[in-house]
């Protein structure tokens, strides 16, 4: 009967051996959220150790990006050659 419970349904936690059991199976809860974020930590950190150069190019490009953002300019040809 609890098996076919839903999870708000259930009032105690799963026992050691049933999480073993979902374990097993493949059945443990994974946030997609900090696997991307960690995915995504560690292809930085991978490029500022491989290449110092292209992660302070980003680093310089993201930056300028978001302080564009943050305060826009009126839009004439001396700023989108910045851009650029």
């Amino acid at each position: 009967m609890s098996e076919n419970s839903t999870p708000e349904e259930r009032t105690e936690m799963p026992t050691s051996r049933r999480m073993q059991q979902l374990r097993r199976e493949g059945q443990i809860f994974k946030s997609n959220d900090v696997v991307q974020a960690v995915s995504l930590l560690t292809g930085f950190l991978a490029l500022k150790v491989l290449w110092g150069w292209m992660f302070d190019d980003m680093k310089e490009l993201i930056t300028k990006t978001l302080a564009r953002i943050a305060s826009p300019e009126e839009l004439d040809v001396q700023n989108v050659w910045e851009m650029v």
